[in-house]
């Protein structure tokens, strides 16, 4: 059996809740990676629901939201990745 488990990223630019500091947002998304990882998932999904209510934005807002998402994956890709192999070895042997 494999675990997932999910990184919930706060609201983003364009969305009514975006609190204005993308590095805000990214290092509470690589703090909740690392607790998900210490606790033994094998694998990390990204998503942001945090970006509720839905507002009608128009095509700027939703292309500002895909590439802040697209931005908070990468950073956390970069972040985990070395420390997410390591962690599995000890984990899962």
């Amino acid at each position: 059996m494999r675990l997932i488990g999910m990184v919930h990223v706060a609201p983003l630019p364009g969305s009514p809740r975006w609190d204005g500091s993308m590095e805000r947002l990214i290092t509470a998304a690589v703090a909740d990676a690392h607790t998900l990882i210490e606790s033994g998932m094998d694998a990390l999904l990204i998503e942001n629901y945090g970006d509720a209510p839905f507002t009608p934005g128009g095509c700027c807002a939703q292309a500002w939201g895909v590439a802040e998402t697209l931005r908070a994956h990468d950073a956390l890709t970069r972040a985990m990745s070395t420390e997410f192999q390591t962690l599995r070895k000890t984990h899962h042997g």
